[in-house]
């Protein structure tokens, strides 16, 4: 064969054009892991070389092809090029000439020029080599890379069928974190995927099929071939000498590694020197990783609603300094908005743990410094002056966003590009930054009517716990209700004979709207139709414009509705009365202590701190439904850069910030393509990085080297309690309410923080634990409300607890302690 198509092996010398693909390649065959045979086709390439190379695959009985680029800075360590250059799966013999044409010339398209202008590489001067490589039909397949720069960490994503779902972010993979200990390895975390839909390999192509719902969060990769993946990346690692990541696929037995390159650096942005940083609440109301669009408009929102509320108050933050930023994807908020309670000598802490920070709390009544208060009396009259007008103020923005929802109703959504844009600026920044300003209100009036009630409830012997336990009694908030109704729903569905066959499982015509009409009976379907006029502007990390919701596609309200169904009886009544009583005898407790005056005194304060809690979870219901028309107007034009041939699907123009999507329908030239691409790029990156709860500005830089795996096993994880009751139960731990088919009832719901989608799981849950929560998030109100213990603020409890740990959740306390430790499955280097 010419020198201009190469066998890559072994021992045979690559140039520089070869590229990183090609050479990455070579690695692999060299330290002798099973690797598909390839090829590279350099730049000087004719058709008659490749037409050589065709016939010999013919020859050999070689159906389909993997064909990809290999420029000679592509997959290095500053810039992966992914989703830049164009890559082939499934390329029949037949159609390698053309397959190999198309992806070299990728690499000097307009999308390409202009992805390396942004990362400061230079421009090339002719199309780059590409791989040639045969394509394995793998029952399973995925990614690996090292957690840390010594390659005894490893972290592994495995999905069903071709890789193609993991890297594409289609499917949430499975995920292995191992840790090597001398020369054994230990599978130490093991997640849980979901995936609806696969790559397979049928006959001479490659399709997409859908995959029955008891398979979503099936095990695809066991233990054993889990280790192996880690010590075929460690040992290209110790080659290499250089953190990796790999791509790996089982088929028929074997695992072959298809891929392997550089690490890339994760580009996350900078953050302002000197400072530190929070989680606190952010968690609470955003996917962990909001979309582009969602970032670049709540971080003006929130900027311009925090510093309203702190001007107010007479505190004045440095306005260089910024308030919220994005690190690796994920949002920070500066802790210099706890400026106010410094200057009035309230604890930093106690702040944090009610609003879902990340301190710890004891159970200690704290009293502000008088000598600080006298010092700041303005401070002191401006913030009380705040908390006196912000229930008024947030009544008349709610009904604000009702009449900007009907506004908005009534666009136009075929108008002019420029008439869309105009609208999501005005009308958006205006709903955010009152949606912001109003909620920091009333977090600001809840934390001060909890303090005087708190105060009032000085002589009991836990009074946080008692608090908790009064105001689970009485109407619940908006979020609660919204799952009682869905309990009534789901024991109207339960009576009716064809339940059975309709909730087996969630499929993809449960989203139509008409599905539900014609195979529900009547009254069920206005039931359903009820729920979804009062909830259905609702849905999973609902703050995020980029995330469906309830009304537009019903799968969501099946996979809530449908384990109600499905599971043991949720009696509501029990459940209310269950609140009330908890609620009657903690008053009496008051009554015994303080006699009947300070009860009724303390009832008076309870009422209103109810009201304050529904209000807060008001002004955010109010605003996402407000914020539903401006879904519908990013939506129309991602589908109007699809008709023009710059975007592939609508739903990646969540990938745009606002900026972006401007540029996109003002400047002819720019490049969609590329912003997509390179945002798809970072997140893949982003992904692979924990981000503390807490941590100062300099921690930034040495975050992207840190481990991800687990601690060791521990047997009590103290945390904040913020809902009481004792229970045990086992562990499920779940990264998103999209898991909600593998939770069973009875258990004990583990997860990084909740919002309202995750509402339905409290009903099947007996106790919940959150990595950041606190009294006044939402899951601390909803499993109070709920009557259900749960505790708060146990950083990394998703990794220092696993599936079927039984755990007794102490609410009171803020304790879970280990009772047993469920089984993990030998693997080889164990054995």
């Amino acid at each position: 064969m010419s020198t201009s198509v190469m066998r890559i092996d072994p021992d045979t010398p690559l140039p520089d054009e070869a590229g990183g693909k090609a050479k990455g390649l070579q690695l692999i065959a060299r330290v002798g892991l099973p690797v598909p045979r390839a090829w590279v086709v350099l730049p000087e390439g004719q058709e008659s070389e490749i037409a050589e190379l065709g016939g010999r695959l013919r020859r050999a009985g070689t159906h389909l092809l993997a064909v990809r680029s290999s420029s000679p800075d592509e997959d290095g360590e500053q810039a992966s090029f992914a989703g830049i250059h164009q890559s082939r799966l499934g390329v029949t013999v037949a159609e390698l000439r053309d397959a190999v044409a198309e992806v070299a010339a990728s690499s000097v398209s307009q999308r390409a020029l202009a992805y390396r202008e942004q990362v400061g590489l230079p421009q090339p001067s002719a199309p780059c080599a590409v791989v040639v490589q045969e394509l394995i039909g793998s029952e399973c397949a995925g990614i690996a890379f090292s957690a840390g720069n010594d390659g005894d960490e490893v972290v592994i994503e495995a999905v069903e069928g071709l890789g193609a779902t993991a890297v594409d972010g289609s499917a949430v993979p499975e995920t292995f974190f191992l840790r090597r200990s001398g020369e054994e390895w230990c599978v130490q975390r093991r997640l849980a995927r979901t995936q609806a839909a696969a790559m397979v390999v049928c006959g001479d192509r490659v399709s997409g099929v859908s995959l029955p719902p008891d398979k979503h969060h099936a095990d695809v990769l066991d233990n054993g071939r889990a280790v192996a993946v880690a010590e075929g990346l460690a040992l290209l690692q110790r080659v290499s000498r250089r953190p990796l990541d790999v791509e790996w696929a089982q088929a028929d037995g074997t695992l072959w590694f298809l891929q392997a390159r550089p690490r890339t650096r994760p580009l996350g942005d900078d953050v302002f020197p000197g400072q530190t940083w929070t989680r606190v609440n952010a968690r609470d109301v955003l996917p962990e990783m909001p979309s582009a669009y969602a970032r670049s408009t709540l971080a003006e929102a929130f900027e311009e609603g925090e510093r309203r509320c702190l001007r107010e108050t007479g505190v004045r933050p440095d306005p260089s300094i910024p308030l919220i930023a994005f690190v690796f994807g994920r949002p920070v908020v500066n802790e210099c908005i706890f400026a106010g309670a410094d200057l009035l000598g309230m604890p930093r802490a106690a702040m944090q743990v009610d609003f879902g920070g990340s301190q710890r709390a004891d159970d200690r009544v704290h009293s502000a410094d008088v000598s600080k208060l006298l010092r700041h009396p303005m401070v002191l009259l401006r913030g009380a002056m705040l908390v006196a007008r912000a229930p008024r103020r947030a009544a008349n923005f709610i009904a604000e966003a009702r009449s900007l929802g009907r506004k908005l109703d009534a666009l136009d959504v075929q108008a002019a590009d420029r008439a869309l844009l105009g609208w999501l600026r005005e009308h958006g920044a205006r709903l955010g930054v009152g949606m912001v300003y109003n909620a920091v209100g009333v977090a600001a009036a809840v934390s001060n009517a909890q303090w005087l009630a708190l105060t009032r409830l000085r002589r009991h012997q836990a009074p946080r716990a008692a608090l908790s336990r009064l105001l689970a009694g009485g109407e619940p908030s908006i979020s609660t209700r919204q799952v009682d109704d869905l309990i009534l729903l789901a024991e109207a569905m339960r009576k009716w004979e064809g339940a059975t066959e309709f909730t087996r499982g969630v499929m993809t015509q449960h989203a139509l709207p008409a599905h539900w009409r014609d195979r529900l009976p009547a009254e069920l379907w206005a039931m359903a139709q009820q729920w979804l006029n009062l909830y259905g502007h609702r849905g999973p990390f609902e703050s995020d414009l980029a995330s469906p919701r309830y009304g537009e596609d019903l799968r969501l309200l099946a996979h809530a509705v449908f384990p109600l169904v499905r599971g043991d009886p949720v009696s509501l009544s029990v459940m209310r009365q269950r609140r009330r009583d908890e609620a009657e005898a903690t008053w009496q407790e008051v009554e015994q202590l303080g006699g009947k005056r300070n009860r009724r005194r303390l009832e008076r304060m309870v009422r209103r701190l109810k009201r304050l809690l529904a209000l807060r979870e008001s002004v955010r219901s109010e605003a996402v439904a407000a914020a539903a028309p401006l879904r519908r107007i990013v939506l129309e034009l991602g589908g109007r850069l699809v008709k023009q041939g710059r975007l592939a699907v609508r739903d990646d123009v969540w990938h745009l910030s606002v900026g972006e999507l401007e540029r996109a329908f003002t400047q002819p030239g720019f490049g969609v393509d590329v912003a997509v691409a390179r945002e798809r790029s970072r997140r893949a990156a982003w992904r692979r990085i924990e981000v503390p709860n807490r941590f100062r500005s300099e921690d930034v830089a040495s975050l992207a080297s840190d481990s991800v795996t687990p601690g060791n096993d521990v047997s009590t994880l103290q945390g904040n309690g913020v809902s009481p009751g004792v229970v045990e139960g086992e562990v499920c731990v779940l990264r998103a309410p999209s898991e909600t088919d593998r939770f069973p009832s009875g258990a004990v719901l583990v997860a990084p923080a909740t919002d309202p989608g995750w509402t339905p799981l409290f009903t099947r849950a007996v106790g919940v634990v959150v990595e950041l929560g606190g009294a006044l998030s939402h899951a601390g109100i909803v499993a109070r409300e709920f009557g259900i213990p749960c505790v708060a603020n146990i950083d990394g409890v998703t990794r220092l607890l696993r599936d079927g740990d039984l755990v007794r959740v102490d609410g009171a306390a803020g304790l879970v302690t280990v009772v047993s430790r469920a089984p993990q499955p030998s693997t080889p280097s164990q054995q």
